[in-house]
């Protein structure tokens, strides 16, 4: 692991993804400013936080200083390495 600290400051992508909808080219061009996509997703549940297309962390979406915000509630992928 300590071998890994040459690598501190090297930049990556982080994508956090609410979900994926499937919908239709129809419903696509219907939405405008305004509309609003349902997920299945409910208030508290974690959203997977992937680094390279992997899940390495779970959060739940919260506020800071009035901005939304993402709060670390487990680390799965530092009990996998």
């Amino acid at each position: 692991m300590d071998g890994l600290r040459r690598f501190d400051s090297v930049p990556m992508d982080v994508d956090v993804e609410l979900q994926r909808l499937h919908m239709s080219v129809r419903d696509l061009l219907a939405l405008e400013a305004g509309s609003v996509l349902r997920t299945g997703k409910r208030h508290g549940d974690p959203l997977g936080i992937r680094v390279g297309g992997v899940i390495l962390l779970n959060g739940q979406i919260t506020e800071n200083q009035g901005r939304a915000a993402l709060r670390i509630v487990s680390t799965p992928g530092k009990n996998n390495r």
